[in-house]
């Protein structure tokens, strides 16, 4: 009987919280940079090599549920290539992180890059303690030049060039004028619209200073600027008018309108009417309403802080905007402020002032902040995905409400702070 074929398992680390409220309900390698996911980006470079997928325990049912096919936080017998999902996975890293050889340990200091491993002790090694120095003694040590993820915005800060990345290692067919009759096209090599995507009369996109990529089925409305590099995602509709500033992703089945600049959109969200989000990154089932604005510079012009975990963390980035949890919702005309966060499932409504932090599951108006009710929150995004005919399941019915527990802590943290 001949030896099982070599696998991968892409892995979660325990920096997961540093992206919170992004990863409340998906793993960190799920996260998009570029055209592309972290997850997508690493098995492009391992084509036709079976996979699994590592990730926090209490995600594991998630994960299951949204990957039936995949085996999650299995330890697979033979030889298995584990590597770290904040990976922007490059050729270079590729050609290192091979899956045969001896076991070893692929290190970026004292960050673990990957592991090369044919027996059962995976899940000591990823745990950090005391016996996972023991295990890792026992391997060859590999020191490797990576790039790694280290906080939500370095995705926001990294887009533009992974977009170019991602288009150049895709190389998607050009762009055929004729199938944008009545549109505009600049440096057309380095655009690209799938056959089966509307572009109505009176759009113009510009390749000029990056790729532009138009997925399946998308729907760009009349007198539309796209500027690359940008990429819109299968199924989504740009409103007419509309302008696409260099560096923006906007992932699956979205709506969006107004002027958007180097931001990221997950997926299945709204931003449909005016108003303007810049150097921000938007979950999924997430819906902006009109003439939401955020701030992406400071009057100073000054590097840009943001709250995680209670802490103010100075980013380095002059240009910064919001980061917003997935089934977030803002009122009409609501602002923000830079650096802010809204978390997973809150409505905002700023009442004339510039917003800075919201917490998870929060109300937020003129008169302050309320719980907003689990079982109205539930109803809310169930019945929002049915509008994209598409049905919660029990395990992520059962991971939105835990998400309302594990940051109970901190919505008393801020309403304390606004007493």
């Amino acid at each position: 009987m001949s030896a099982r074929r070599p696998t991968l398992c892409i892995f979660e680390d325990d920096l997961h919280p540093n992206f919170e409220p992004l990863v409340y309900s998906r793993p960190v390698f799920d996260l998009r940079c570029g055209i592309r996911t972290l997850r997508e980006k690493i098995l492009s470079h391992f084509p036709a090599t079976p996979y699994s997928l590592w990730c926090r325990p209490n995600l594991k049912g998630l994960v299951e549920e949204r990957n039936p096919e995949i085996p999650v936080n299995v330890v697979e017998a033979g030889v298995t290539l584990y590597v770290n999902g904040r990976v922007l996975m490059d050729d270079s890293l590729a050609r290192t992180l091979t899956l045969d050889g001896p076991d070893c340990v692929f290190l970026n200091g004292d960050t673990l890059i990957a592991a090369r491993m044919q027996d059962s002790r995976w899940p000591i090694l990823l745990s950090g303690s005391e016996a996972a120095s023991v295990v890792r003694e026992t391997m060859e040590q590999i020191e490797v030049p990576a790039t790694l993820i280290e906080y939500s915005w370095d995705l926001i800060r990294l887009n533009g060039d992974e977009l170019d990345r991602d288009f150049q290692a895709m190389n998607p067919t050009p762009a055929v004028p004729a199938q944008m009759a009545g549109s505009h096209l600049i440096n057309e090599q380095q655009i690209s619209v799938a056959h089966d995507a509307e572009i109505l009369p009176g759009s113009v996109m510009d390749a000029s200073n990056g790729p532009v990529f138009v997925g399946s089925a998308v729907r760009i409305l009349p007198h539309c600027y796209i500027q690359g590099p940008a990429s819109i995602g299968a199924g989504s509709t740009i409103q007419a008018g509309t302008s696409l500033y260099g560096g923006t992703s906007i992932g699956a089945v979205c709506k969006v309108g107004g002027e958007v600049v180097s931001s990221i959109v997950q997926g299945y969200s709204n931003k449909q009417h005016h108003g303007f989000l810049g150097h921000s990154y938007v979950g999924e089932w997430v819906n902006i309403g009109a003439g939401t604005t955020n701030s992406n510079l400071k009057n100073t012009y000054g590097s840009v802080s943001i709250k995680l975990g209670g802490e103010m963390i100075d980013t380095g980035m002059t240009f910064l905007g919001i980061l917003m949890g997935d089934y977030a919702k803002t009122a009409i005309d609501t602002t923000f402020s830079t650096g802010s966060t809204v978390g997973f499932s809150s409505n905002v409504v700023s009442g004339g002032s510039p917003v800075r932090n919201v917490p998870s599951f929060c109300w937020y108006g003129p008169e302050g902040m309320t719980d907003y009710q689990l079982t109205k929150a539930l109803e809310v995004a169930q019945r929002m995905m049915t509008r994209r005919d598409l049905i919660m399941g029990p395990i992520e019915a059962s991971r939105f409400v835990s998400v309302f527990g594990e940051t109970a802590r901190d919505r008393a943290h801020e309403f304390d702070l606004a007493k």
